[in-house]
């Protein structure tokens, strides 16, 4: 499997989609900072231009990460059966077990540097460009970021055994997309009249990361993960997901056609 990571490193940072992709992605968020920062030339009582407004957009919506998760390994893996690539893994004997696991390991390094470089960016410019204090809305943006990445890893998990089940990258794209945000939604609607599924959506990470986490211009704030109880759902449903995510994808992985 060592083999199989070195080869796909040497193959990723050669290609062009990774470097696309962050940035892309950077380049959004300069564009975010710069536009409130022009606001407050044209008007210095503009009350967004703020480091915690900025950063307030993604400590509210961590499930952006979870999209994040699922374009990383559409842009590193959605062409690999059609390339051959999985065959000649497999050719060269590596297991359809290790070629799975190998695949995972390969976006998560990836998926990391990824994320480090776009917080750097973000949180960089919001700094430079933006007023307000700041120390306290990084604090609150990291502590999300790591709360939500057990949740995260188990997204790219899910995508990764996507495209290990099917062959069409529309389809496995739908699926992602049914599985980690159509379904849970579907959920939400349901819940309040049905105590069965309130409680097994209360424990979905799409939900309590929206429904769960106030954030807002006024200063107030309610995270889930600074009590006990909230952290420790984010972990298990996180851990926990991984675990079903990759279980499935090893089952489909020992089953899968090239």
């Amino acid at each position: 499997m060592q083999n199989y990571i070195r080869s796909e490193w040497y193959r990723i940072v050669r290609s062009p989609e990774l470097y696309l992709l962050t940035g892309i992605a950077c380049a959004l968020v300069l564009i975010m900072n710069a536009l409130l920062f022009s606001m407050s030339l044209v008007d210095p009582e503009f009350p967004y231009a703020t480091v915690w407004f900025s950063l307030s957009n993604l400590t509210g919506s961590l499930p952006l990460l979870f999209i994040g998760a699922g374009l990383v390994v559409a842009f590193l893996f959605a062409e690999d059966k059609k390339n051959g690539i999985c065959k000649n893994a497999l050719a060269q004997g590596i297991s359809r077990t290790q070629l799975f696991f190998g695949k995972v390991i390969v976006c998560i390094i990836f998926g990391f540097l990824c994320v480090a470089v776009i917080l750097a960016v973000y949180l960089a410019s919001a700094v430079l460009l933006l007023s307000g204090p700041v120390l306290e809305p990084i604090q609150y943006l990291l502590e999300g970021v790591g709360a939500a990445l057990p949740s995260t890893i188990a997204v790219l998990v899910l995508a990764v055994a996507g495209f290990t089940m099917f062959n069409n990258t529309t389809t496995t794209l739908v699926f992602w997309v049914a599985v980690v945000f159509a379904l849970p939604l579907i959920l939400a609607q349901i819940a309040p009249g049905v105590e069965v599924i309130a409680a097994i959506a209360s424990w979905i990470p799409t939900i309590f990361f929206g429904n769960e986490v106030l954030i807002n211009t006024a200063g107030t704030h309610d995270f889930l993960w600074n009590t006990s109880f909230g952290l420790m759902k984010c972990l298990v449903a996180g851990f926990g997901s991984m675990i079903v995510f990759g279980a499935l994808g090893l089952w489909r992985a020992r089953r899968m056609e090239l």
